[in-house]
């Protein structure tokens, strides 16, 4: 299961967790809000499938990948692949999304790279001076070019580097704040106390997720709301206090560990049951 707290009928989980006949035995969520929500509607629908809070390792595998990285790499990265050269400068970086072939450029996502442009043109416009002015980078989502973002970045003559072959937690790592249009790398990039913030349009609601709704990532849908949220995130010092993940009732980390032990109780049990049967798998 994702981090979305909102129980939405015809998505992946809640139609698998609801199936007649059952295809489910147990159910792994991510966070304390999402079990609670998941055991709710399958009382309601009188299923047996368990319901349990497992974490995501992926929040855990982001904060290793920056600890197993030295200084020295992540310095060089910032330097060289984002091209700052002043180190007192805030580099603002969005993660790609995905967006819909068929209606370039007007999608909700290349809305919101429109927006993240347009407030890069206004920050360089206004002068280069702190504390209004950044950096600002792009990376693609995995699997995909960059060339529809980049014809947008030309198109509002926006001056934004795009950067490919660094992996997602070093570049949240390096940088002073990620902004994604609804993507998990914004909860993933709080683990290594980078803030971040998600863009959207105003015809378009905001996503329903654990950190959003404990106050973690505040939602912009213009480019107005985006510069006050980043003069506010630059006030507080461009940090996320880790620490206060707790509140989203996510295993920060012990997910791993919740998974194996699990498992190994599903596995003994199973070997018990065969063993009574004198059938044991082969």
């Amino acid at each position: 299961d994702g981090f979305a707290t909102n129980w939405e009928a015809g998505d992946y989980g809640p139609k698998a967790a609801t199936r007649s006949p059952p295809v489910l035995d147990e159910i792994w969520t991510t966070a304390d809000v999402i079990t609670k929500t998941y055991r709710q509607h399958i009382r309601h629908r009188h299923e047996t499938a368990k319901v349990r809070t497992m974490g995501s390792p992926t929040l855990r595998s982001w904060e290793t990948e920056v600890k197993s990285t030295n200084e020295t790499e992540l310095i060089r990265i910032r330097k060289e692949i984002l091209k700052v050269k002043d180190s007192n400068t805030p580099v603002v970086h969005m993660y790609g999304g995905y967006d819909d072939p068929g209606r370039f450029p007007a999608t909700p996502y290349l809305d919101t790279v429109r927006e993240f442009a347009r407030a890069t043109k206004i920050v360089a416009q206004n002068g280069a001076s702190p504390p209004s002015h950044f950096v600002a980078t792009f990376s693609p989502h995995p699997g995909r070019d960059s060339e529809k973002e980049k014809a947008v970045f030309q198109m509002e003559g926006a001056n934004v580097t795009i950067v490919k072959n660094v992996e997602s937690p070093l570049l949240a790592r390096v940088v002073n704040l990620t902004v994604s249009h609804f993507s998990t790398c914004g909860i993933q990039s709080l683990v290594v106390g980078t803030p971040h913030v998600y863009l959207s349009t105003p015809d378009m609601a905001s996503w329903e997720n654990v950190a959003s709704d404990v106050g973690f990532i505040n939602t912009c849908t213009n480019t107005t709301q985006f510069l006050q949220e980043f003069s506010r995130i630059r006030r507080a010092g461009f940090w996320f206090d880790v620490s206060r993940f707790n509140r989203t009732g996510i295993p920060l980390n012990t997910s791993r560990e919740l998974m194996l032990e699990r498992v190994n109780e599903i596995l003994r049990a199973m070997h018990g049951r065969y063993s009574n049967d004198n059938m044991m798998p082969t």
